[in-house]
C-alpha cells in the first residue's frame, strides 16, 4: 500500500537567518599591533638618535631606523586593513591592499639593502622613500574618509602623513632646509606614529566593534 508523506510543515519563524560569522579582530589583535608598532618605533628613535661613525662611509644604524619604522607603517596599515577602516567599497580596499604589499615589499628591501652595492642601494632608496610616505598617505586619506573607525584612530594616520606642514612650517620659521628640518621630519613622524600606536592600544574595544 503507498502511503502518500504530507509536505514538510511551513517555516513559522519569520525571523531572518543569520548570515555566516565574519572574522572580527580582536581587541588583543589590536593591542598587539599596537604594542609590535610601539617597539619598532623605539628601534627607529633608538637608530636614529645615535651618532654616525667619524671614520664611517655608511651606517648600518640608519638602516635598522629605516626597516623599523617602514615596518610599523606596514603594521598600522594592515591592521587598518584587516579591520575594515577601508570599508567595503572596491576603490578604498583596493588602496589598502596596494598600500600594505608596498610597504610590506620596501620593508623586506630595506632589510635585504645593506647586502647591495651602496650605489644601487642609494638609487632604490632614493626612488623608494618617497613612494612608502606617498602610499601611506593615500592609504590615510582613505581611512579618514571612509570612517569606519572611530576615535583618534581614525585621523592619526593622516596627520603622520601630513609631515610636509610641519616641515614646512619649520623651513619657515628656521630659514633653513637642513639640519633643522630634517629633525622636524623625524620628530613629527615618530610622535604621530607613537600616538596611533598608543590608540590601537587604549582604543581597542572600539576599533574592534568596527570590523
Amino acid at each position: 500500500m503507498t502511503t502518500i508523506q504530507s509536505p514538510p510543515p511551513a517555516r513559522t519563524d519569520t525571523r531572518p537567518m543569520r548570515d555566516a560569522p565574519t572574522r572580527r579582530l580582536s581587541p588583543t589583535q589590536l593591542r598587539v599591533a599596537g604594542a609590535c608598532t610601539a617597539v619598532l618605533l623605539a628601534v627607529f628613535a633608538l637608530f636614529t638618535a645615535m651618532p654616525w661613525p667619524a671614520d664611517g662611509d655608511a651606517y648600518l644604524g640608519d638602516d635598522i631606523a629605516a626597516v623599523a619604522y617602514t615596518a610599523s607603517l606596514a603594521i598600522v596599515i594592515g591592521i587598518a586593513l584587516r579591520g575594515g577602516a577601508f570599508g567595503v567599497r572596491t576603490a578604498w580596499r583596493t588602496v589598502g591592499i596596494i598600500s600594505f604589499a608596498v610597504l610590506l615589499g620596501t620593508t623586506a628591501f630595506l632589510a635585504v639593502g645593506p647586502l647591495m652595492p651602496a650605489t644601487s642601494l642609494e638609487r632604490a632608496e632614493q626612488f623608494l622613500s618617497p613612494l612608502t610616505l606617498g602610499v601611506f598617505w593615500l592609504a590615510a586619506v582613505g581611512i579618514l574618509t571612509v570612517g569606519r573607525w572611530r576615535g583618534p584612530a581614525r585621523a592619526l594616520p593622516f596627520l603622520t602623513a601630513s609631515w610636509p606642514m610641519t616641515v614646512v612650517g619649520v623651513v619657515l620659521v628656521a630659514g633653513e632646509l637642513g639640519s633643522t628640518a630634517w629633525l622636524a621630519f623625524v620628530i613629527h613622524l615618530g610622535v604621530y606614529q607613537a600616538l596611533t600606536a598608543l590608540a590601537l592600544i587604549i582604543d581597542a574595544r572600539r576599533l574592534a566593534a568596527a570590523s
